[in-house]
């Protein structure tokens, strides 16, 4: 007799085992092989973590240096003006990320073969036509800022096509992370985003560097990722587009998109009001401080990518106790690196500014000690919003985005007005403590979450 697993018995007619000791072993043996299956599998997650972090490491790098450079070399209106049009592209990423690469990473992996190369056609359809509808706007309002002579109108020239192309390029690379192949996400974000490090840095050494021509090299570098992850996605695109697909994206993201709207009005609206009440220098300032903030990016990655897989299998396979318990371990772990790293900043916020920027941003240390305080309370925010997203909980968060946003328009502007700069960042930790007051009732006031509706998720899909 032969066991299915891959080690095997002989048959034999005179064996001292009987043939119920025979069935015992044999099930044993498939216990065991199954057993070893299981552990590659679950082997293959810290992989695949280790790619992430790599990764997004990469990115963060990359983005550090860009823009630490563009704050040396700018003044800092400049570097103000630059930061109130960069929010423009991470604006649209938003809705990008909730509209069709979020859905793209849940749904795609329900669908197989056929099916799925159709649906990521479509995705990749909607994609270009957002992106496309993205830049179109944004050159409308470069006609208009050049009507009225605005000093920013060369920036917005340039991010039309930063938008397009940025887009496009993470199109592919977020296909790439439902594919499970963040090897070749890490090569075309090497790409990109090395390659703009490396021109970012020659147009700084030959004194061209500015705010316009960063975003004309964010464009220019995103653009030769599209060619190259273009090709490394070429099996999963073909010809049939199914636009009733697109629904499924809508009916998965809309309320995500809601949310990061909500999110944008209770966090970037400081940023233009502060610019509008004080002067663009105020944007520059905001931006310059956040910087310092880069290295957690991270842990960002792992409380926003990670943890919300970790804690939807915690749920499904052995309930709201254990999820329960794995918030606490995250908070446990979390908590000491974030506060290790909070700390230190603010207490030599000082000469950690002058080290960075040299004494044009020398007067803002109290800027950077409450933006070190806002960051250590967003990232432990993103843990309990982590645990709502696994009990499929999505509108929680929206309406904390909502009652934090209506805090902002309605008192960001007395806020400012009256403590100055340091309003912005004190605006920011009042919606946050908001929107952490709204969570944190829902997850405790949280109905029995239906295990089955929670496993939809794992596999993609919607209601």
């Amino acid at each position: 007799m032969q066991s299915t697993g891959t080690l095997r018995i002989a048959p034999d007619a005179d064996a001292a085992i009987g043939e119920q000791e025979m069935a015992v072993v044999s099930t044993a043996l498939r216990q065991i092989n199954s057993f070893r299956r299981l552990n590659r599998a679950a082997l293959a997650i810290p992989r695949r973590v280790i790619w992430g972090v790599l990764d997004q490491s990469v990115i963060s790098v990359a983005n550090f240096v860009t823009f630490l450079l563009l704050a040396r070399e700018l003044s800092v209106a400049n570097f103000g003006l630059f930061n109130l049009v960069y929010a423009g592209l991470l604006f649209s990423y938003s809705m990008q990320s909730s509209l069709i690469t979020q859905p793209h990473n849940v749904i795609g992996v329900a669908h197989q073969d056929d099916e799925y190369i159709t649906y990521t056609t479509t995705c990749a359809f909607g994609q270009v036509f957002l992106s496309a509808g993205a830049a179109s706007l944004v050159f409308v309002g470069a006609l208009i800022a050049q009507a009225v002579e605005w000093d920013g109108n060369s920036l917005l020239w340039a991010l039309g096509p930063a938008i397009f192309a940025w887009q496009l390029q993470e199109f592919g690379r977020r296909v790439l992370y439902t594919e499970g192949r963040l090897g070749a996400a890490l090569a075309n974000d090497i790409i990109s985003y090395c390659g703009q490090t490396v021109v970012v840095l020659l147009l700084w050494r030959l004194d061209r560097l500015t705010g316009p021509w960063a975003l004309y090299v964010l464009a220019l570098t995103s653009a030769m990722a599209v060619v190259v992850g273009g090709w490394q996605i070429r099996r999963s695109l073909g010809w049939h587009v199914n636009i009733t697909l697109l629904r499924k994206n809508w009916s998965f993201g809309k309320w995500l998109a809601g949310g990061e709207i909500g999110r944008w009005f209770s966090d970037q609206v400081y940023i233009y009001v502060a610019a509008v009440l004080l002067s663009p220098a105020s944007a520059g300032v905001l931006l310059a401080v956040h910087l310092f903030f880069g290295p957690l990016r991270v842990i960002s990655y792992f409380l926003n990518t990670v943890l919300p897989t970790w804690f939807t299998q915690s749920l499904t396979t052995q309930g709201k106790s254990a999820l329960h318990e794995q918030l606490k371990s995250t908070y446990r772990f979390v908590t000491p690196i974030l506060a290790t790293y909070c700390l230190f900043i603010a207490i030599f916020a000082p000469p950690l500014l002058h080290l960075a920027y040299g004494s044009k941003y020398e007067d803002y240390a109290l800027v950077l000690v409450l933006y070190a305080l806002l960051s250590f309370i967003n990232h432990l925010l993103a843990i309990l919003t982590a645990a709502l997203y696994a009990q499929r909980m999505t509108r929680p968060v929206f309406v904390g985005y909502l009652c934090a946003s209506g805090v902002a328009v309605t008192t960001g502007w007395l806020l400012i007005g009256v403590l100055g700069t340091e309003g912005a960042v004190v605006g920011m930790m009042a919606t946050a403590l908001i929107s952490a007051i709204i969570y944190w009732r829902a997850y405790n006031r949280g109905d029995p979450v239906d295990r089955t509706a929670v496993g939809s998720t794992l596999t993609g899909t919607t209601g």
